[in-house]
């Protein structure tokens, strides 16, 4: 009988451990305030011949010192808004810290990296597990 509890209790480390590694896809939603002004002159942007014309929008699972040379995603500005969303779908392992950055982009490039916001990647939403120990006292009248 031991036995077959050690094994269990075995089974169970290891499942635990296969869930914790296991990957998930899902879609996060970033938002941000543009800024208002250029970096060089202090300028107002909107309005302006430096209005902001989109945004890149990076994910790393590692904090980023320079702007990578593909954003994981872009974000066109058409109606001239100071804040924008982008849904972006990654899979990863769950427990890993997502870094993600933001650069505002106009006709001259794009400008530095964002403070980074983070994201723990968490498991997905899952019914419960089976009930356990289920025992029946049976009263005799």
């Amino acid at each position: 009988m031991r036995r077959f509890f050690t094994g269990l209790l075995a089974a169970l480390i290891a499942s635990v451990a296969v869930a914790q590694a296991s990957t998930v896809s899902d879609a996060m939603t970033i938002s941000w305030t543009a800024p208002p002004t250029d970096a060089q002159n202090g300028n107002a942007l909107a309005g302006s011949t430096n209005a902001i014309t989109g945004y890149n929008v990076y994910v790393s699972t590692t904090t980023l010192t320079a702007v990578p040379t593909t954003p994981t995603a872009t974000v066109g500005v058409s109606d001239g808004t100071v804040a924008a969303t982008v849904s972006a779908t990654l899979t990863e392992t769950v427990g890993t810290n997502l870094f993600v950055y933001v650069t505002a982009c106009n006709s001259s490039g794009c400008g530095a990296l964002s403070v980074p916001g983070t994201y723990l990647v968490e498991p997905p939403a899952a019914v419960p597990g089976v009930p356990t120990n289920v025992t029946i006292t049976v009263v005799i009248k």
